[in-house]
C-alpha cells in the first residue's frame, strides 16, 4: 500500500515537473520572442527618430537660406550610430510616392537608418518664404540711393560681378525708393504688399536694371533682442595709438578713436553704443556678432576683417541711428530694423544693410554677397512652416 502511495506521488511529481518544464519552456520562448519583438521595435523607432532629425534638420537650414542644398552623404547622429540622408524635391517634381510637389513648396524626404538595417522615412511639405538677407538692402520704410552711388552685386574676394540680382524692397505700404542723380541698382525694386510701383522713381541719369513689383507679403523682421543688458557698464574701448584686445562679452559704450586698434576674439559682444573715428579701426580674425543697445557711428574703412566675409562681421543695433561713413571698404552686415541707416562719403561695403530706412549717398557702393544670404541672425532667415509632414 505503501509502496503503491509511494509511486503515484512519484507520477504526481513527475507530470507536475514535466508541466513546470513545458510552462518554463514556453515562458522562455515567449520572452525570447517578446525580447526580439521588443529590439526590433526599439530599432525601428531609432529610425524614426534619426529620419525626423534629419527632416527637422532640412527644414532648419531651408530657414537660414531657401537655397540650401542637403549633403549627398549619411550625416551620423552623435553619440549614436544612427544616421540619416535627406533629398529635396522643388516645386513640381515627383517625389518617389507619386505625388507632385504643388507650387512654392519644397518636399523633404528623410531616410533614417541603424546599424540592424532598419530604416524609416520622414516625408515633410515645407513652406519656405524670402528673409532679409535675401535683398542687398531692405527697410521698413523709404530707401533713397542717391548722389552717384550704387547697388549691385560682386564677390567680395574677387570683386568680380556676379549675376545674381542686387534687389531692394521696403516692407510698408506707402513707403517709397527713389533713385536719382546718375546712381543705379542692378537688380529688381520692390515696393510694400499691395503698393503701386509709382511709388518707385528714378531720375537724373539713374537706372533700376531689374523689375519694378510690390512685395506679396512682408519680409519678417525680427526686432533686435540684447542678450545681454550693457546699459550700466562703463566706458570702454582704445584710444591714442593704443591696441586693445576685447573677448566675447558685455561692454558699456565702446568708442575707437586716435589711430587706436580693437581687436575683437572671434565670438558674441554686446555693446551699450559704438564709435569708430578719428583713425581708429575696429578689427576681427574670424565670426564676430556685435550687438549695439543704440547708435553704431562708424567710418568704413576703419572696419577691417581681413576674411572678406560679410558674415563673419555681423551688426544687429537695436535703437537709435546707424551712421556709416568717409571712404574705405569694409565688408558686413549690418541689421538694424529699427533705425534709420545712411551709407555716406564714397564708402563701400559688401555685405547687406536692413533698416527702418536707408539712404545711400555721396558716390558710395553697396556691393551685394550673395553668399549672405540666410546668414544665421535675428530675421536674417528665410520663413519655413511644415504643411504635413508624414512617416513610412
Amino acid at each position: 500500500m505503501i509502496s503503491r502511495r509511494r509511486g503515484v506521488t512519484l507520477i504526481a511529481g513527475l507530470l507536475i515537473l514535466s508541466v513546470l518544464v513545458s510552462l518554463t519552456t514556453a515562458m522562455v520562448l515567449l520572452g525570447g520572442g517578446n525580447l526580439a519583438g521588443s529590439y526590433q521595435s526599439v530599432q525601428a523607432d531609432q529610425a524614426v527618430y534619426a529620419a525626423e532629425a534629419g527632416a527637422w534638420r532640412a527644414a532648419k537650414e531651408l530657414a537660414l537660406s531657401s537655397s540650401w542644398t542637403p549633403p549627398t552623404t549619411n550625416t551620423t547622429l552623435p553619440a549614436t550610430q544612427a544616421q540619416f540622408l535627406v533629398k529635396l524635391y522643388p516645386a513640381g517634381s515627383l517625389t518617389p510616392q507619386g505625388l507632385t510637389v504643388p507650387g512654392g513648396l519644397t518636399y523633404v524626404l528623410s531616410t533614417g537608418a541603424v546599424p540592424s538595417g532598419k530604416t524609416k522615412q520622414v516625408g515633410m511639405m515645407v513652406k519656405t518664404g524670402v528673409g532679409a538677407l535675401n535683398y542687398a538692402a531692405l527697410t521698413v520704410n523709404s530707401i533713397l540711393v542717391d548722389g552717384g552711388s550704387a547697388i549691385d552685386s560682386r564677390d567680395p574676394v574677387t570683386d568680380a560681378v556676379v549675376p545674381n540680382p542686387s534687389s531692394v524692397a521696403v516692407n510698408t505700404p506707402g513707403a517709397t525708393i527713389r533713385v536719382d542723380h546718375g546712381s543705379s541698382v542692378a537688380g529688381s525694386a520692390f515696393v510694400g504688399p499691395g503698393a503701386s510701383t509709382s511709388l518707385i522713381s528714378v531720375g537724373g541719369g539713374a537706372s533700376i536694371s531689374g523689375s519694378l513689383g510690390s512685395l506679396s507679403g512682408a519680409v519678417p523682421l525680427t526686432p533686435v533682442t540684447l542678450p545681454s543688458d550693457p546699459s550700466l557698464l562703463p566706458p570702454a574701448g582704445a584710444t591714442g595709438g593704443a591696441t586693445v584686445n576685447f573677448t566675447p562679452g558685455p561692454y558699456g559704450e565702446v568708442t575707437v578713436d586716435g589711430g587706436a586698434t580693437l581687436n575683437l576674439a572671434p565670438g558674441t559682444y554686446v555693446f551699450k553704443k559704438l564709435t569708430v573715428t578719428g583713425g581708429g579701426k575696429l578689427a576681427i580674425t574670424a565670426g564676430v556678432q556685435i550687438y549695439i543697445q543704440s547708435d553704431l557711428n562708424v567710418n568704413v574703412g576703419s572696419l577691417l576683417n581681413p576674411t572678406k566675409n560679410p558674415n563673419n562681421m555681423k551688426f544687429m543695433v537695436a535703437s537709435g541711428t546707424v551712421s556709416i561713413n568717409s571712404g574705405g571698404t569694409s565688408y558686413g552686415v549690418f541689421y538694424a530694423p529699427s533705425c534709420p541707416v545712411s551709407l555716406n562719403g564714397n564708402g563701400t561695403i559688401y555685405g547687406n544693410l536692413i533698416g527702418d530706412s536707408l539712404t545711400i549717398d555721396g558716390g558710395s557702393h553697396l556691393h551685394y554677397d550673395p553668399n549672405s544670404t540666410g546668414a544665421g541672425l535675428p530675421g536674417g532667415g528665410t520663413t519655413a512652416v511644415v504643411v504635413s509632414q508624414q512617416t513610412f
